[in-house]
């Protein structure tokens, strides 16, 4: 099976900036822009979004805005995250591929997925007190990379020459959550939801780690074995925010 003719373009548009990525890595590809590479870290206020592309303006980020750790013991300690990360509303999108996976791994109606992750966002913004708005998205995913972000600074929107992708907010994460949720990008980026069989090992999906993670050396464990199981179709770069 191959992706929509829309994804397609998408993907042929995009393609010479991920070749001079892959070339000179991230870091490198950065100084040869000669951009400054600081607008794209501000102090910021606003949602706890979904990790997708397609998204606004956000504060803190999680695949499904947090319907994959739907458990009780994981919803107290979103709605801590939210308190330390400022957050003024819960939002939802149409067609979270998130919240398709959820409703998979629960044995639900998949054409109802949208609906369980509105019911969860609109519970969780109970929760903590908050506002929630649904936001309606009518365009397919175009994300072939992932930035991890453990300085909760940083926006990837606010560049405009860095490639459009999946965000989660990483700092105060669980290790195991981090690794689920670029798993989780990686899933999307490669369904019949986004680009399909066009990651590969030669155009593989990048995980592009921005700041360093407390507990490095696990972490880096972890991403190894992640690529390992995707037989070598994600590609790690390291984002060295000290040299900017």
């Amino acid at each position: 099976m191959s992706c929509k003719k829309d994804i397609l373009e998408c993907w042929n548009e995009k393609t010479t900036r991920f070749k001079i990525i892959k070339s000179v890595w991230i870091n490198e590809y950065i100084r040869m822009l000669w951009t400054d590479v600081m607008t794209g870290f501000k102090q910021k206020t606003g949602c706890v979004c979904c990790m997708d592309d397609r998204t606004e303006d956000w504060q803190l980020r999680l695949a499904g805005s947090g319907i994959l750790l739907a458990e009780e013991i994981w919803i107290e300690w979103i709605v801590e995250l939210m308190k330390k990360y400022n957050v003024e509303e819960v939002t939802s999108h149409d067609d979270c591929g998130a919240a398709k996976l959820y409703a998979k791994s629960k044995d639900l109606d998949l054409t109802k997925s949208d609906e369980y992750w509105i019911e969860f966002s609109k519970a969780l913004a109970e929760k903590a007190g908050l506002p929630y708005r649904h936001i309606e998205i009518k365009k397919e995913h175009a994300a072939r990379c992932i930035y991890v972000d453990f300085t909760n600074r940083f926006n990837p929107m606010w560049i405009e020459w860095l490639p459009k992708g999946f965000q989660v907010t990483a700092k105060w994460m669980p290790l195991k959550h981090v690794i689920d949720e670029i798993e989780v990008a990686y899933i999307i980026s490669t369904s019949d939801h986004s680009f399909w069989d066009l990651i590969t090992q030669v155009t593989p999906f990048y995980v592009f780690i921005v700041g360093t993670p407390d507990n490095f050396y696990d972490f880096t464990v972890a991403l190894n074995k992640l690529v390992s199981k995707a037989e070598g179709k994600i590609r790690i770069d390291f984002f060295n925010t000290i040299n900017f």
